[in-house]
């Protein structure tokens, strides 16, 4: 089965999505898959979406995606007042004003889930409520996910949103230098979040953050990849978007009021 890098939450942060890419390539992976929200928050989503296009398009619908949806159907003029200084609105309305109509129209396309192999999918948030994007960052919020994954005979759920890096249930690291490494049991259901190309929440790590699955090993790597955050959050000041959205990523300490 095909080593698979799995790479969620650009969030439209083009120089950590080129960096990212360049670790992939070193890698040798077969196959790259996306875990939704490509755009909100950066400067460049039309770029970004353009070159997960290009990589294959093997991607899920994130909730960024779905608002930018909204946008289209309510009109700017009937947002929210001050969604100018608002990091998650104004970064959708940003995407959509830049976004070409055909990747617009493409994103909004997406499947909710992706099967990687036939024990594993991904998808962006929870699985119990689709729709109102459950967050998956304790033992007792992955719950209704496994449960879910074991009734449909599924053993690894792959999962973004959250922007940080976990597995539920815990499990010890393999012992190897310098890496994060762990090895999936196979009596038991597990899932993943996968952290974040784009904004990483991390604790005190502002790096962006990705996965390497090998289904063959039935390993999962934590990945961790410098980026020129500086020249990003330049750009995001650039395009006129919140201060906000530059400084968290200079991320030092994890923030009570993220958004989704």
């Amino acid at each position: 089965m095909p080593k698979v890098a799995i790479l969620s939450d650009i969030h439209a942060n083009l120089p950590a999505f080129e960096a990212v890419l360049r670790e992939v390539d070193k890698c040798k992976v077969d196959l790259i898959v996306f875990g939704g929200d490509t755009v909100g928050y950066g400067a460049s989503p039309a770029e970004c979406v353009k070159m997960v296009r290009s990589l294959g398009g093997h991607s899920v619908f994130g909730n960024h995606e779905s608002m930018t949806k909204m946008v289209q159907q309510q009109g700017i003029d009937n947002l929210i007042d001050g969604w100018e200084i608002n990091p998650v609105v104004a970064g959708v309305v940003h995407t959509f004003r830049s976004v070409a109509e055909e990747d617009l129209k493409w994103m909004w396309d997406l499947p909710w889930f992706l099967p990687l192999d036939e024990e594993s999918i991904i998808t962006h948030a929870g699985l119990e409520e689709p729709n109102r994007w459950p967050y998956i960052d304790s033992e007792e919020s992955a719950a209704p996910s496994i449960k879910i994954l074991k009734n449909r005979g599924l053993n690894v759920g792959f999962f973004g949103h959250i922007h940080r890096l976990a597995i539920f249930p815990g499990l010890k690291k393999l012992k190897q230098k310098k890496k994060e490494i762990f090895r999936l049991p196979e009596d038991k259901v597990t899932a993943i979040t996968v952290g974040s190309v784009g904004q990483s929440r991390d604790k005190n790590d502002w790096r962006a953050t990705w996965v390497l699955w090998d289904p063959d090993e039935r390993t999962v790597e934590f990945r961790r990849t410098e980026y020129d955050n500086k020249l990003a959050a330049k750009q995001i000041i650039d395009a006129g978007l919140p201060e906000k959205s530059a400084l968290r990523l200079f991320r030092l300490a994890p923030s009570s009021d993220d958004e989704l």
